[in-house]
């Protein structure tokens, strides 16, 4: 394998879970501009970040904030 090859292979994002500070960047912005917010450039290249487990952890944030008062 190239050194290249190594790299990438090493540094690929599907490797490692998806960083917090996605998941944390992500959910205010839906508290702030609704679910409309997941359609945006930014939150789509947030979202095509995520693993599945924090896609769970997105949608049970997003869930939790339509149970709480307004």
């Amino acid at each position: 394998m190239s050194v290249g090859g190594l790299w990438h292979a090493l540094n690929d994002p599907k490797r490692h879970g998806t960083p917090e500070v996605v998941v944390d960047a992500i959910v205010p912005s839906v508290k702030l501009r609704g679910r409309a917010a997941l359609k945006e450039p930014a939150n789509i290249d947030r979202l095509s970040l995520c693993d599945a487990a924090a896609q769970a952890e997105i949608e049970r944030r997003i869930l939790k904030l339509d149970e709480a008062p307004a």
